[in-house]
């Protein structure tokens, strides 16, 4: 039997420079050069003036990393060979010229690229962005309480951890030690409302609300309503809201999957939620029992070997439980410039 038509995506193609990624959170990056690895190739980030700006950590001159140089108010030192570069990335000076030399015009910089900071993170877009970065309405409203998971370093294609987040199907197997016990194993239709190559995905299903405390007092009952709503933006910015019907509280992930390397990326997740009434231990307690269902993702994620990422209607057996990911794979396929009118 022939095989199958795979089409894989990889973390390194050239395609996912046209969107927004996140690199870092903002308070990680300061005025001294924070060496950080996208799509394969390397880039070094700064805080000057209050802005974080970005180049290629590559002198034009022998690559040398930019990030092993002096970083003054004024210019980038190249630690090599002490060739000078303006903030716009021009060469200002070259010292083995001498002064009043003539500049090469190819002594420039790679940047400064588009850098965005929003929800406490940083995002960059190598090349004109092709999507906006994704909207999170309760990360402004002072009634939600915000907090910031771990980041996780993953051995993992990016498009492969984005699937797995938009899945239901897997969580009373991958998540039976946390809240995956008990969740009803049949996964029902999905409302899916496409917006160019965003979509949304919503979902309501009974479950056991045992942290409701009124279900201990008998004025509500165990099994309640709640609303799942997923929400993509290409290629890897990704959102769940969980609206519980009962009893008001909505619990808001923020999920952004990162191609670092050819297999490896890179997860910032933020936890929004209005039913902890600001209390940092509670907030404190939430994250750690999410970064918990996250290494539980990871143990299977990192097991595969994979090659890449199918984009192809072939590349998986999928069924109609599966319909929130398949849409997911045809969205990204259609951000990335493909034909999708033989799907």
């Amino acid at each position: 039997m022939a095989p199958r038509e795979q089409n894989l995506l990889d973390n390194r193609d050239e395609r996912l420079s046209s969107f927004y990624h996140v690199v870092a959170k903002s308070v990680d990056i300061d005025d001294s050069p924070t060496p950080i690895s996208l799509l394969g190739k390397d880039y070094v980030f700064l805080r000057r003036e209050g802005k974080v700006i970005a180049f290629e950590d590559r002198c034009p001159h022998r690559g040398a990393p930019l990030s092993i140089g002096k970083f003054c108010d004024e210019y980038v030192e190249c630690g090599y060979h002490g060739w000078k570069f303006g903030f716009d990335g021009g060469c200002i000076e070259i010292p083995a010229l001498g002064k009043d030399a003539s500049i090469p015009k190819a002594a420039t910089l790679s940047g400064p690229f588009a850098v965005v900071e929003r929800y406490g993170l940083v995002f960059i877009a190598i090349d004109e962005p092709k999507a906006e970065i994704i909207e999170i309405e309760e990360f402004d409203d002072p009634n939600f309480d915000v907090g910031y998971l771990e980041t996780f370093d993953a051995r993992q294609y990016a498009a492969f951890l984005a699937d797995n987040f938009l899945d239901v199907a897997h969580f009373p197997f991958v998540h039976s030690s946390t809240f995956g016990d008990g969740e009803e194993k049949v996964v029902e239709d999905f409302e899916i409302v496409e917006e160019g190559t965003s979509f949304t995905a919503t979902y309501e299903h009974s479950f056991s609300n045992r942290e409701d405390p009124l279900v201990h007092t008998g004025e509500h009952e165990l099994v309640q309503r709640r609303r799942l709503t997923y929400r993509f933006v290409p290629p890897f910015q990704l959102t769940l809201r969980i609206d519980f019907l009962a009893t008001g509280g909505v619990n808001t992930i923020a999920f952004f999957v990162t191609p670092s390397a050819e297999r490896s990326s890179r997860l910032y997740s933020l936890l929004i939620r209005n039913d902890l009434g600001g209390s940092k231990l509670a907030m404190g307690e939430a994250v750690a029992y999410e970064e918990k269902i996250i290494i539980e993702d990871l143990a299977v994620q990192e097991a595969y070997h994979a090659k890449g990422f199918p984009l192809s209607a072939t590349g998986f057996v999928s069924t109609r439980a599966d319909r929130v990911t398949s849409t997911f794979r045809r969205k990204l396929r259609e951000a990335l410039g493909e034909d999708i009118s033989d799907e």
